[in-house]
C-alpha cells in the first residue's frame, strides 16, 4: 500500500525543463502576519479561520546565470516573477469567494486570457524595452568583449514566453520589436539553452544515506546564494563539498589523463596513426584526435567555474 502526503502546494507552474522553471508556492499563514491585506494577493483560507493563503515567487531559472551581465539577470528574475503573478492576481479576481479553484473555460477564461495578452503587448513590452536599453547602455559603458548580452536575454525571456499557447501572437510581436531595437532579424536569433549540465554519479547524503547523480551546474530555488551548498532532495541536507571537491579532482586528472594518451587518427581513413610525431597520415591528409582540444578546454573550464 502507497500513501502519498503533499508537502508543498504550488500554483502556475512554468516549466522549460527540471533545470529551468517557476512557480508560485503557496504557504498558509495568520492573516494578523500580513501586513497590508488590500495590497496583497493572499487568499482568504475558508476552511481555517484567521488564516490566509499567500503565494511566493520560487525562482528556479538555471539559464539566468549565463545572461552574460547582472544587470540581465535580475531583469529576469524580475520578469518571470511576474509573469507568474500577474495572472494569478488576476485570475483570484475573476474566481468567486470560496477557495482557489481555477478559472476553466467560459467568460472568466477568456477574459484571463485577454488580460495575459494585454500584459505581454502593454505592460511587458514597455518593461523588456527599457529594460534590454539598460543593458545595451551597460555593456556599451562596460567595453568588455563577447556577445552582447541584450540579445540572450531577449531569446531567453521570449523561450519561457513562448511555452504560453494562449499568447503566441503577442510574443510573437514583442520578438520583432526586442530584437529590431538591439539591430538584429528575426530569423538570424535561434535560442539554445545555455545551461551546462555535469553529471556526477552516486553523490550520498551523510544524514539520510541516500545515493543521487547530482548536477553540480544547478542551484536548487533557494539555495543559489554565495557559500551554499548542493542538498539531497530527500531529506534537504547538504552534502559534504571536501568529498565532491576530491570527486571532482579525480575527474578531472582522468580527463586529462585521456587527453593525453588518446590515438591520433588519419582525417581520411580514420585509421590509427602509427607514427605521433607527423602532421600528416600516410595518405597525405591532415591527423585528428578522437578528444579534441576545445573539448577539453571546455571541460576544464566547467570545472574551474565549479570550484568558484
Amino acid at each position: 500500500r502507497i500513501s502519498l502526503k503533499p508537502r508543498q502546494f504550488h500554483s502556475h507552474f512554468v516549466f522549460l525543463d527540471e533545470y529551468n522553471f517557476g512557480t508560485l508556492q503557496l504557504d498558509r499563514v495568520l492573516a494578523s502576519e500580513v501586513a497590508n491585506m488590500d495590497d496583497s494577493i493572499a487568499v482568504q483560507d475558508h476552511s481555517n479561520q484567521g488564516a490566509v493563503v499567500v503565494p511566493s515567487v520560487v525562482t528556479a531559472w538555471s539559464m539566468m546565470h549565463y545572461l552574460g551581465s547582472e544587470m540581465a539577470q535580475e531583469y529576469y528574475r524580475a520578469i518571470m516573477g511576474r509573469f507568474s503573478t500577474e495572472p494569478y492576481r488576476k485570475q483570484i479576481e475573476l474566481i468567486p469567494r470560496g477557495g482557489l479553484m481555477l478559472a476553466g473555460a467560459g467568460e472568466a477564461h477568456a477574459e484571463l486570457v485577454s488580460f495575459k495578452k494585454e500584459l505581454i503587448s502593454n505592460q511587458f513590452a514597455s518593461y523588456l524595452t527599457r529594460a534590454v536599453g539598460e543593458i545595451i547602455r551597460d555593456y556599451m559603458n562596460e567595453g568588455e568583449a563577447g556577445d552582447n548580452p541584450a540579445i540572450s536575454f531577449i531569446s531567453s525571456v521570449l523561450a519561457v514566453f513562448e511555452l504560453d499557447q494562449d499568447i503566441e501572437s503577442e510574443v510573437q510581436a514583442l520578438k520583432r520589436s526586442l530584437l529590431s531595437q538591439v539591430g538584429v532579424a528575426e530569423y538570424s536569433v535561434k535560442w539554445e539553452n545555455p545551461c551546462p549540465i555535469f553529471m556526477l554519479p552516486d553523490v550520498f547524503c551523510e544524514e539520510c544515506t541516500e545515493s543521487r547523480d547530482v548536477n553540480l551546474c544547478f542551484a536548487p530555488p533557494g539555495h543559489d546564494e554565495v557559500g551554499t551548498h548542493w542538498i539531497c532532495e530527500d531529506c534537504g541536507a547538504p552534502y559534504n563539498t571536501n568529498v565532491i571537491a576530491e570527486r571532482l579532482l579525480d575527474v578531472l586528472n582522468r580527463k586529462v589523463v585521456r587527453y593525453q594518451l588518446q590515438d591520433i587518427r588519419c582525417s581520411k581513413t580514420n585509421r590509427i596513426s602509427p607514427r605521433s610525431l607527423v602532421a600528416l597520415s600516410d595518405c597525405a591528409a591532415p591527423l585528428k584526435t578522437d578528444i579534441s582540444r576545445s573539448s577539453i578546454e571546455s571541460d576544464i573550464q566547467l570545472l574551474l567555474d565549479l570550484a568558484h
